[in-house]
């Protein structure tokens, strides 16, 4: 923590997150290419 006024808070990633950070980017990435078949899912669900 520092000493400033609001007080401030520095995190850093442990080792196991580091290590999950390539699993993360590559769901993000399928995500990212499949978003248009996902919300055509969730529109004829939501019908």
């Amino acid at each position: 923590m520092h000493p400033t006024v609001p007080p401030r808070v520095e995190y850093t990633l442990t080792a196991p997150g580091r290590a999950l950070r390539a699993a993360v980017d590559l769901i993000c990435d399928w995500t990212q290419e499949h978003l248009g078949h996902i919300k055509g899912a969730r529109r004829r669900f939501d019908a």
